[in-house]
Protein backbone atom coordinates (compact mmCIF):
# COMPACT_ATOMS: atom_id res chain seq x y z
CA UNK A 1 0.00 0.00 0.00
CA UNK A 2 1.30 3.29 -0.74
CA UNK A 3 0.86 6.38 2.07
CA UNK A 4 0.76 9.74 1.59
CA UNK A 5 4.41 10.74 1.16
CA UNK A 6 4.20 8.20 -1.82
CA UNK A 7 6.64 5.83 -0.08
CA UNK A 8 5.51 1.80 0.13
CA UNK A 9 3.76 1.30 3.35
CA UNK A 10 5.88 -1.60 5.54
CA UNK A 11 9.10 -1.61 3.01
CA UNK A 12 11.41 -1.21 5.97
CA UNK A 13 9.57 -3.64 8.28
CA UNK A 14 10.53 -5.78 5.41
CA UNK A 15 14.07 -5.34 5.30
CA UNK A 16 14.26 -4.72 8.51
CA UNK A 17 13.63 -8.98 8.44
CA UNK A 18 15.68 -9.78 5.96
CA UNK A 19 18.53 -8.51 7.49
CA UNK A 20 18.17 -10.81 10.68
CA UNK A 21 17.53 -13.97 8.67
CA UNK A 22 20.38 -16.18 8.34
CA UNK A 23 21.28 -14.78 11.89
CA UNK A 24 20.89 -15.88 15.57
CA UNK A 25 20.91 -13.80 18.62
CA UNK A 26 23.54 -13.36 20.70
CA UNK A 27 24.36 -13.69 24.13
CA UNK A 28 24.62 -9.90 24.53
CA UNK A 29 20.93 -9.55 22.65
CA UNK A 30 22.67 -8.46 19.42
CA UNK A 31 22.76 -10.74 16.33
CA UNK A 32 24.99 -12.91 14.54
CA UNK A 33 25.67 -14.85 11.56
CA UNK A 34 24.55 -18.53 11.92
CA UNK A 35 27.00 -21.19 10.73
CA UNK A 36 26.62 -22.74 7.65
CA UNK A 37 27.30 -26.50 7.29
CA UNK A 38 27.67 -29.01 4.74
CA UNK A 39 27.55 -33.07 4.94
CA UNK A 40 29.11 -35.22 2.35
CA UNK A 41 27.98 -38.97 2.30
CA UNK A 42 30.01 -41.90 2.02
CA UNK A 43 29.61 -42.17 -1.61
CA UNK A 44 30.50 -38.34 -2.44
CA UNK A 45 33.47 -38.34 0.09
CA UNK A 46 34.52 -41.14 -1.77
CA UNK A 47 34.04 -39.33 -5.53
CA UNK A 48 36.15 -36.35 -4.57
CA UNK A 49 39.06 -38.90 -3.45
CA UNK A 50 39.11 -40.38 -6.43
CA UNK A 51 38.74 -36.79 -8.36
CA UNK A 52 41.48 -35.57 -6.28
CA UNK A 53 44.03 -38.76 -6.52
CA UNK A 54 42.97 -38.29 -10.52
CA UNK A 55 43.81 -34.76 -10.74
CA UNK A 56 47.35 -35.26 -8.76
CA UNK A 57 48.30 -38.25 -11.37
CA UNK A 58 51.23 -38.23 -13.18
CA UNK A 59 49.93 -41.41 -15.38
CA UNK A 60 48.45 -38.98 -18.30
CA UNK A 61 49.57 -40.39 -21.52
CA UNK A 62 49.32 -36.85 -22.95
CA UNK A 63 50.73 -37.48 -26.43
CA UNK A 64 48.22 -40.86 -26.41
CA UNK A 65 45.63 -38.10 -25.55
CA UNK A 66 46.08 -35.47 -27.77
CA UNK A 67 46.19 -38.19 -30.81
CA UNK A 68 42.69 -39.35 -30.02
CA UNK A 69 41.66 -36.09 -30.05
CA UNK A 70 43.14 -34.98 -33.00
CA UNK A 71 41.64 -38.30 -34.65
CA UNK A 72 37.98 -37.62 -32.67
CA UNK A 73 37.72 -33.86 -33.68
CA UNK A 74 38.64 -35.39 -37.96
CA UNK A 75 36.03 -38.20 -37.76
CA UNK A 76 39.06 -40.63 -38.03
CA UNK A 77 38.39 -42.13 -34.72
CA UNK A 78 37.40 -45.22 -34.62
CA UNK A 79 36.38 -48.14 -31.89
CA UNK A 80 36.36 -52.00 -31.77
CA UNK A 81 32.96 -53.25 -30.27
CA UNK A 82 34.99 -56.60 -30.12
CA UNK A 83 38.34 -55.27 -28.40
CA UNK A 84 36.29 -53.42 -25.45
CA UNK A 85 34.08 -56.58 -25.40
CA UNK A 86 37.30 -58.66 -25.35
CA UNK A 87 38.90 -56.65 -22.67
CA UNK A 88 35.21 -56.23 -20.39
CA UNK A 89 35.35 -59.97 -19.90
CA UNK A 90 38.93 -60.43 -19.49
CA UNK A 91 38.34 -57.93 -16.65
CA UNK A 92 35.46 -59.27 -14.99
CA UNK A 93 36.49 -62.59 -14.97
CA UNK A 94 39.25 -61.71 -12.94
CA UNK A 95 37.24 -59.26 -10.95
CA UNK A 96 34.85 -62.01 -10.32
CA UNK A 97 37.36 -65.15 -9.36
Amino acid sequence: MINQTGKISGVAAIYGEQARVGKVRGKQGGYTMGKDEVSLSSEAQAMNSVDRALRNSQEIRTEKVRTIAENIAAGKYEVSAREIADKLVAYWSKAIV
